[in-house]
């Protein structure tokens, strides 16, 4: 009866939201009155997180406006994130609107943040005005549209957020120049992913992916019925287009039905911006991505704190067969303008029998690999004998793992790792040892200890359990499993007293694709270093100083360029005889330009000096009489 209560409301809130469900007499922030081009929407995935508002294309110095009287509460400035950026509250919404990677700020503002930058010496600039300190009225210029920050192209990060930290979906505002939309989603594909020690999606552990066929508009089918067993999880690859334009968006809601009963929604209405990581949970990051398309899980995991989109049955969205009649499961994807495509396949609880490997591609040694999914160790075995059982060892004493099931992979072995962290396995004489040497929960404050040092968890850390372990050398650690991504991170700390202590600052931690590692500090011989994911990182040594080359020189305007090729731009300091002088930096060209302090300051004159310092502290220094 709980059940069947819950399903009557789960369909009553999933009807389509219209357009105005927000109810608000905004102005639009770029060009009122005209039809926007939007290049990104809410809830696409990015790199690391959701995206959490529009972004509308314009070009550079476009003016913005203020989409309702209020003040200024935030303003900053950064050659990264948002750029130069700022918030308005507006105290008769409750809400608060922001803007990001402004070319510039407009009248007493840009007056004000260069007389502050001044003051402190310094182009990265924040500050949180007091209430009314600067007052702004409906469509008053409050700066214009640029690239600033991490952006690859002019236009305006807008977002509306409410007063505790939730970042609203600006599509459903009665904004009347969002563009017309008649276009449903596209569907590639459906992946479905094994969630319980017994389960099996044709007849293997792990995850399936089957493409989606395209059967009319809006209408997607898988024709064979797919066996699966034991507790298992939908996922789809799914996004929005719209009509005659390149850029592709994040559909609104998804919802899955099984035999027409919904058992799992998500609905991106509002995202809770210090949860904004969780994309990580809502997305499987283990699946490959298509067109920057990934796959958003039909079910809710354990560690997902994005309780504010989700809606699901009590078993979250997961599925267990209890019969083995044939049933339909239907996914459907809407986006913001309740244009829907619907995704059709068939599952029945089956477990067929796995075909032996080719003899002509088994090797005459046994071959052993592993992976970790979820909680469930699986190790593979390729060898022309297998056996039926796997000696394990844990806690140094053997431990009998039977076979599982024999595919065109070999033969697979499961093991339930909340039983115990293995030691390693033996095979027919052969030995497999494991990264991982510890289990971490999340929500806890725990540390794993390595040779060398620890790895140090929080709180916040983690969405899940994660099977961790550190194998040090020389000039790397590889830190396992590699790509797992955290919620906030971890702190690595690494012995190495072998450095000495004169050349430290010199050496930093940097990711297998070259990325310095910011943040990390030498405490006596021990770098304590925060990491976002887990991975090979290497140890370098960095001794060559930046390069400046000076670019274009002008009566009140000198451009430089500015590179680091190893550990990147720390920071720059330039002077005009001795008095300082604000320099603009946008990294993404390299760029370095002096800002005079006023229109009316006069032109450049005297000793100018110009110091580019690395991460590692090296230091180069420019002079000019000019």
């Amino acid at each position: 009866m709980i059940k069947q209560v819950f399903l009557h409301i789960l369909l009553s809130s999933l009807a389509v939201l219209p357009l105005g469900a927000q109810q608000s007499n905004y102005l639009f922030p770029v060009r009122a009155g005209e039809k926007a081009l939007l290049a990104g929407n809410m809830g696409e995935i990015r790199g690391t997180h959701f995206h959490a508002g529009l972004d509308i294309k314009a070009p550079t110095d476009t003016p913005i406006k203020a989409v309702a009287d209020g003040y200024v509460s935030l303003i900053a400035v950064s050659s990264y994130g948002y750029g130069k950026m700022l918030q308005i509250t507006h105290e008769s919404t409750q809400q608060i609107s922001h803007y990001g990677h402004m070319d510039a700020f407009a009248g007493k503002l840009a007056d004000f943040v260069r007389a502050e930058q001044y003051k402190a010496e310094s182009f990265d600039y924040e500050y949180k005005p007091k209430a009314n300190e600067f007052a702004v009225k409906q469509g008053e210029v409050i700066g214009y549209v640029g690239n600033t920050g991490f952006s690859v192209g002019p236009h305006l990060h807008f977002e509306l957020r409410t007063m505790d930290g939730f970042a609203l979906n600006p599509s459903t505002f009665p904004f009347k120049e969002l563009p017309e939309d008649t276009e449903p989603p596209v569907i590639n594909a459906l992946a479905i992913s094994t969630l319980s020690i017994d389960g099996r999606v044709d007849a293997v552990f792990g995850t399936k992916i089957f493409p989606a066929k395209r059967v009319g508009e809006g209408e997607y089918r898988i024709d064979d019925v797919i066996p699966v067993e034991g507790l298992v999880g939908f996922a789809l690859q799914t996004f929005d287009v719209s009509n005659k334009v390149k850029y592709t968006y994040a559909v609104k809601q998804l919802v899955l039905y099984v035999d027409n009963k919904p058992v799992f929604a998500q609905d991106i209405q509002k995202i809770k911006l210090e949860n904004n990581r969780a994309m990580f949970a809502h997305i499987d990051f283990q699946l490959p991505f298509r067109n920057s398309q990934s796959f958003q899980r039909c079910y809710w995991v354990d560690g997902n704190p994005l309780r504010e989109i989700y809606q699901a049955n009590p078993e979250r969205g997961k599925i267990r067969l209890r019969d083995d009649q044939v049933h339909e499961v239907k996914v459907v994807s809407k986006d913001v303008w309740g244009n829907t495509s619907v995704l059709t396949c068939r599952v029945q609880r089956n477990k067929p029998a796995a075909k032996p490997a080719p003899a002509s591609i088994v090797p005459a040694l046994p071959q052993l690999i592993y992976e970790v999914v979820e909680n469930t160790l699986l190790v593979r075995v390729r060898h022309p004998k297998p056996q039926q059982i796997l000696e394990m060892y844990r806690y140094f004493l053997p431990v009998s793992l039977p076979k599982a099931y024999t595919d065109e992979q070999g033969v697979t072995y499961l093991y339930d790792l909340r039983q115990g962290v293995p030691d390693f396995v033996r095979y027919a004489g052969r030995y497999l040892f494991f990264e991982f040497k510890g289990v971490v929960m999340p929500k806890q404050r725990q540390s794993i200890a390595f040779s060398q040092g620890l790895l140090q968890f929080d709180e916040r850390s983690l969405f899940d359990t994660l099977y961790v372990g550190a194998i040090p050398s020389d000039d790397a650690i590889v830190l396992g499993p590699a790509g797992v991504p955290l919620f906030q991170g971890l702190t690595l700390l690494w012995k190495r007293p072998d450095l000495p202590a004169s050349q430290r600052q010199q050496w930093g931690l940097y990711a297998a694709d070259g990325a310095f590692q910011t943040g990390g500090q030498w405490k006596g011989d021990t770098l304590v270093q925060p990491l976002r994911q887990l991975g090979v990182y290497a140890l370098k040594r960095d001794l060559a100083p930046p390069t400046i080359k000076l670019r274009s020189k002008e009566a009140k305007q000198l451009i430089f360029s500015i590179e680091d090729k190893l550990s990147g731009i720390k920071s720059f300091k330039a002077t005009l005889d001795g008095k300082f002088i604000l320099m603009d930096y946008e990294y993404k060209d390299n760029t370095l330009k002096t800002v005079l302090a006023s229109k009316e300051a006069p032109s450049l004159k005297g000793d100018f000096e110009l110091i580019v310092w690395d991460e590692a502290g090296n230091q180069q220094v420019f002079k000019q009489r000019l």
